[in-house]
């Protein structure tokens, strides 16, 4: 069995997801997820569920045989993992670790994992499994049906704690507004009668300060939680302007128009 550890956000799950499942995959065996982090940590949510996956969730006694040895069976414990011994990866870096894929049918991995190298090879999989389990809501579909048969481009402004907590922000930065603009203008000069729709965790501040000539639709998120329907909103749009976010980064990803 491949084992993924599942952590933080949405987009962070989706990264997770993906490597596990190139793995599980290349290696003819079943994915595990590993999901504890949710027991203790409130501010995020298991959003995987609302995907056509294919990996489980695994239970506590599955889980046990990651669990180092200690005491005075540290010996035997070690002896008898040795007989089907589950291999870690850990990322210690933020950047892409090719001895990743090549990780035995036996392995661990528990990182962000964002880079398409981890999956590129299984692309047509993992955009089947995040295909929605259930129809978009009325709202969303209706702001879908409206992208249909324009140039519609998604705008991803992302704030929240980019921007109300120092250390986050020191860590990531914010996108400032004139690089959207630059992007606005990248688009317009190549793509002709394009709409605009603007998805931001703060759709107040994106809309007062984000200010666009020509059509734009600012897309206002719904308390519904139903946050992974807002990507595969994205994704119906033929061409994408992504903040530093894992989140937006899905959203033109699940596209597969490579124009």
């Amino acid at each position: 069995m491949i084992i993924t550890r599942i952590y933080c956000g949405l987009g962070n799950q989706m990264f997770q997801y993906a490597v596990g499942r190139r793995l599980a995959l290349e290696r003819g065996v079943p994915l595990g997820l590993e999901t504890t982090f949710y027991r203790t940590n409130t501010f995020r949510q298991y959003r995987l569920d609302h995907f056509r996956i294919a990996g489980r969730v695994l239970t506590d006694r599955e889980l046990k045989v990651l669990e180092p040895p200690s005491g005075r069976w540290e010996k035997l414990a070690r002896r008898m993992r040795r007989q089907q011994p589950y291999r870690s990866y850990f990322e210690h870096a933020f950047r892409f670790h090719p001895e990743v894929v090549d990780a035995p049918k036996n392995s661990y991995v528990a990182g962000y994992w964002q880079s398409e190298k981890y999956f590129d090879t299984v692309a047509d999989t993992i955009r089947t499994d995040f295909a929605l389990v259930e129809p978009m809501t009325a709202p969303r579909a209706a702001i879908r049906d409206g992208m249909r048969g324009v140039n519609a481009v998604s705008l991803h402004i992302r704030r929240g704690d980019y921007a109300s907590e120092p250390e986050i922000t020191a860590k990531h930065g914010l996108i400032p507004i004139p690089w959207y603009e630059d992007a606005v203008r990248f688009i317009k000069a190549r793509v002709p009668d394009t709409v605009f729709y603007v998805f931001s965790d703060e759709p107040d501040w994106a809309e007062a300060h984000l200010k666009l000539s020509g059509p734009c639709v600012f897309v206002r998120p719904d308390p519904d939680g139903r946050d992974f329907e807002d990507l595969h909103l994205m994704a119906a749009c033929r061409h994408h302007i992504i903040a530093n976010s894992s989140f937006s980064w899905w959203g033109a990803w699940l596209d597969p128009r490579p124009d």
